[in-house]
């Protein structure tokens, strides 16, 4: 966990603004767009190798 302090005094946490993004950017991937293997066997083999 990081924490850094801005310039105006209010404590940030980074870790939790990388985690959002990612988590974001990560599950229309292998919701939407999952490979030709993973097609065949369904959303909730995608989810556990995930």
């Amino acid at each position: 966990m990081k924490r850094s302090q801005a310039k105006d005094g209010k404590v940030r946490f980074s870790h939790l603004e990388e985690d959002s993004a990612s988590e974001v950017d990560a599950s229309p991937d292998y919701h939407f767009a999952p490979s030709q293997e993973d097609s065949d066997r369904g959303d909730e083999s995608d989810v556990a190798t995930a």
